[in-house]
């Protein structure tokens, strides 16, 4: 892999790195003769669920990008393309810093696509907004868990970081979107020297352009596009119904009834306040807290496994298939000096 950026081997370098340590910490923890003999006892059929429920997690949030792109800009991406969207940012999540790496990469596809920034960006950006709505629906359902889980452990804390992160983040899209001319002006008087037209001048101009695209396109979808939106918010209950079961289904895999809504809340609650983890892929952070509030519903010797085997259904899987298709999508190669490679 001589052709990929130090940047992009640090990170894969320091996921797999995350990745093992925590494995093995789990397992030196939990792991008993026990657990030999719960695994031992396992049917192959669960495993076998549990991928299909992972399958239909990518195809339906692969069909909400589609169906987004479709809205949008008239543009049939195709599915196999929006298969690719998710893997791909599913692999760049994990080899970068607080998740942050597949937006590059999700934008080049669309654009390979015929999508300009400006519409890419808002198909992403409505992505997350339809997840949003997914968990809004479950806030009271989750108050209970907040008030319980966040009592005297590590929760507290980062629901303190969480909650700036996103009051900063949803802050500032909601200002984007409201008030552009604001943040135009200011850039425009930094960029400005002596009246003279700089290259940055010229760059800011069609960053801006594409800025008034998404929010022009963004308020078109929201007052006419009703059917696609309605498509979609179904599309996402579907993913991330699925999704969220793969946990109960393994532990019941393992000679364990779980309360299936529970188990659903948990992870929820989980991503809300893990999403800006620092770590690549949030890896050991999130394992952490998997442990730390499944651990009423399921026995110690099984905690680790359990968490392991949840954790490659739930994210590795996503990254191993997106780092498939990423390499071959930009024709990374091998051999240095590759024409053909492309830097990341």
């Amino acid at each position: 892999m001589a052709n990929i950026s130090k940047k992009t081997r640090n990170g894969i370098t320091l996921f797999v790195g995350f990745t093992i340590f925590t494995i093995i910490l789990l397992l030196a923890f939990t792991a008993k003769k026990e657990t030999i003999e719960a695994l031992k006892q396992m049917k192959l059929i669960y495993l076998l669920f549990v991928f299909f429920l992972w399958a239909i997690y990518v195809f339906f949030d692969a069909m909400k990008v589609y169906t987004i792109s479709r809205a949008v800009s008239g543009i049939k991406i195709g599915v196999f393309t929006a298969i690719q969207i998710i893997l791909s940012g599913g692999f760049m999540s994990a080899i970068t810093p607080f998740q942050t790496g597949g937006f590059p990469v999700q934008i080049y596809i669309l654009n390979k696509k015929g999508l300009n920034i400006g519409k890419g960006t808002l198909v992403l950006l409505l992505r997350g907004i339809f997840y949003g709505i997914f968990v809004v629906l479950f806030f009271p359902l989750l108050i209970p868990i907040y008030r319980a889980e966040t009592s005297g452990n590590i929760f507290r804390y980062l629901f303190k970081y969480s909650f700036i992160i996103y009051t900063v983040v949803i802050g500032a899209l909601i200002f984007v979107i409201l008030k552009p001319h604001w943040i135009k002006r200011c850039f425009f008087k930094i960029l400005y020297r002596k009246r003279k037209r700089t290259k940055s001048l010229y760059i800011a101009r069609h960053l801006f352009n594409e800025l008034d695209d998404m929010i022009h396109n963004f308020f078109i979808f929201i007052r006419y596009k009703g059917w696609y939106a309605l498509l979609t918010f179904i599309f996402n209950i579907i993913a991330y119904t699925a999704y969220y079961l793969i946990a109960p289904i393994i532990l019941i895999g393992l000679g364990h009834n779980p309360p299936i809504m529970k188990s659903i809340l948990l992870q929820i609650f989980l991503v809300l306040f893990t999403f800006f983890s620092p770590t690549p892929g949030a890896t050991g952070v999130v394992e952490g807290g998997f442990f730390t509030l499944f651990y009423k519903i399921c026995p110690k010797y099984l905690l680790g496994v359990y968490t392991i085997i949840w954790r490659f259904f739930a994210f590795y899987l996503t990254a191993i298939g997106g780092g498939i298709v990423t390499l071959k999508l930009l024709k990374w190669t091998p051999k240095e000096g590759t024409k053909s490679g492309r830097n990341l």
